[in-house]
């Protein structure tokens, strides 16, 4: 494949190699071969970013698929929930103050759970009109509410006063463990795992479903482009398969245009 399109598409005359060439042609002191090795070696950034881009595109894809348990509630008014705040006391959503309200459902367990709440006070920032958050815990109500004291400086945030930003605790009658809770939010909206986000309109109809807070403010609140956040986050450079598809890439990429000599993917003369 690669030597099928390597022969049609860039060593024919007209073909874009040769157009390419002919601008790498206004540098005088460089040579034939020179000049294209430089082609050669410009072309292979627009090449990874194709692979990055696969790859996100996949992984969303992915995501997606894990996620049609929750996405089915799209469009419906969001469920009555037993809840109560820091006191006790009994509470609801208030769906008033923002144009948005996403309710974010966690345990104090959950480190993907923290990871993104760690980054709710910045995005939420400037944007009280636009955006809320009520993040809901499952966990017992004395271990939640211990969190609110700063001893666990995982937690630091939960004592942090942001007005768009609230905390809530689902809890029955009696107390229950989390595995209830959780089989609670199964049966009422899905959630089939945590974090979990549902996103809610002023009349508490659910709007999305999104496997991330933060990124649907950026992308859908502030418009900022999903591939470039995507690059930017440091959970995406944790991923080490990304890192074995890009050398693997690289790799072809080099040989396919003999930038690197590599025996198998060159092919032998007689």
């Amino acid at each position: 494949m690669f030597r099928y399109f390597y022969f049609n598409f860039m060593t024919k005359p007209g073909s874009f190699n040769e157009k390419w060439f002919n601008f790498f042609s206004l540098i005088p002191f460089m040579s034939n071969s020179g000049k294209t090795q430089m082609l050669k070696a410009v072309l292979f950034i627009p090449f990874i970013m194709t692979v990055l881009f696969a790859f996100y595109k996949i992984k969303k894809v992915r995501i997606e698929r894990k996620r049609s348990s929750v996405n089915k509630y799209i469009g419906k008014k969001s469920p009555w929930l037993p809840l109560v705040d820091s006191t006790g006391n009994t509470s609801t959503f208030d769906l008033s103050k923002s144009g948005i309200t996403i309710i974010d459902f966690w345990y104090k367990s959950c480190p993907q759970c923290i990871a993104e709440m760690t980054q709710f006070e910045e995005v939420l920032k400037s944007r009280q009109e636009k955006v809320s958050i009520i993040s809901i815990s499952i966990d017992q109500y004395h271990d939640w509410k211990t969190l609110f004291s700063g001893k666990d400086q995982r937690f630091s945030f939960m004592g942090n006063a942001v007005s768009n930003w609230h905390h809530l605790l689902l809890k029955f009658d009696t107390d229950s463990a989390k595995l209830n809770n959780a089989e609670y939010l199964s049966a009422k909206l899905g959630v089939a795992g945590f974090p979990s986000f549902y996103v809610l309109d002023k009349e508490g109809i659910v709007i999305a479903t999104p496997a991330s807070a933060v990124s649907y403010i950026k992308t859908e609140v502030d418009g900022q482009n999903n591939f470039i956040l995507f690059l930017k986050s440091a959970a995406t450079w944790k991923q080490y398969y990304l890192y074995v598809i890009l050398l693997i890439s690289s790799l072809v990429y080099l040989s396919f245009f003999k930038l690197l000599r590599i025996p198998f993917l060159i092919e032998t003369k007689v």
